[in-house]
C-alpha cells in the first residue's frame, strides 16, 4: 500500500503524487525566477519535513529560486533574510525514510528548546566562533555537538533503556504546527530521553561556515 505524504494544509496519497505535483510547480519557472506566492507557501510547508530545517532556514527566507545545481538540474534555493543563499533537496523532504530515522527526528525536535535556549544564551554572552574568530549572531551560528554526536547519543540512549524502534509510539503534530517532526507521545520516557540526553551532549556555538565545515 503506498505511503501518503501530509505537511501543512497539503495531502498526497503517494510519493509518487506528491512529486509529480511537486515538478510540475518547479518546471513553470526559469531559473533565477522567484516562486509565486502559492508555490511559496506550499514549499515552506514541504520544507518542514527536512531534517536539517533549522539549518537550511537559517536567519529565515527571503525568497526562494530556482537555480541550477552541480549537475545541471533545477534545484530550490532559499535566500535567508541575511543574504545567504542555500540549495534545498525537496526530495530530502519526501523520501522514504526508515521508522529509526523518523524516530530520531522525533528525539531532535524534544531538545529543540535545549538547543535553541543555548544558543540564545552563547549569543547573549557575546560568543565568538573559535574557528573563524568571529562574533556570533542569531543568524550566523550553528550549535554543534562536540564529541559525541546526537547520533551516538539517541543510539547509546535505545541500547542504555533497552528499547527497540517499535517499542516507542510517536504523535503527528498539528497540521499548522511549524514543526512537523515527530512528538514522543510517553511522557516519562520523553523526560528520560531529555535527561540522558542532557548527561551526555556537549554543545558549542560556532559559526554557520566552520560547523558546515566539519560535514
Amino acid at each position: 500500500m503506498a505511503k501518503s505524504i501530509t505537511f501543512g494544509n497539503f495531502s498526497f496519497p503517494s510519493k509518487s503524487a506528491a512529486v509529480k505535483n511537486i515538478q510540475e510547480r518547479i518546471n513553470k519557472y526559469d531559473f533565477n525566477q522567484s516562486l509565486n506566492i502559492d508555490d511559496r507557501n506550499f514549499f515552506e510547508s514541504l520544507f518542514l519535513l527536512h531534517d536539517e530545517y533549522d539549518e537550511k532556514i537559517g536567519s529565515g527566507i527571503h525568497d526562494i529560486q530556482i537555480k541550477r545545481d552541480f549537475a545541471n538540474n533545477r534545484s530550490l534555493c532559499i535566500t535567508q533574510n541575511n543574504g545567504h543563499n542555500v540549495i534545498i533537496s525537496w526530495r530530502h523532504c519526501i523520501q522514504p525514510t526508515s521508522q529509526k530515522t523518523v524516530l530520531s527526528i522525533a528525539f531532535r525536535r524534544a531538545v529543540k528548546h535545549i538547543i535553541i535556549d543555548f544558543k540564545r544564551n552563547q549569543i547573549a554572552m557575546n560568543a565568538v566562533c573559535p574557528n573563524d574568530n568571529i562574533v556570533l549572531t542569531y543568524e550566523n551560528s550553528h550549535v554543534a555537538y562536540i564529541g559525541i554526536s546526537f547520533d551516538e547519543i539517541f543510539n547509546d540512549f535505545l541500547k542504555n533503556k533497552n528499547l527497540q524502534v517499535s517499542d516507542i509510539a510517536l504523535l503527528d503534530p498539528d497540521a499548522n504546527d511549524n514543526d512537523q517532526r515527530g512528538i514522543i507521545s510517553n511522557q516519562e520516557l520523553y523526560n528520560k530521553w531529555i535527561n540522558f540526553h542532557d548527561k551526555l551532549s556537549n554543545l558549542k556555538l560556532l559559526s554557520a561556515h566552520s560547523n558546515l565545515r566539519r560535514h
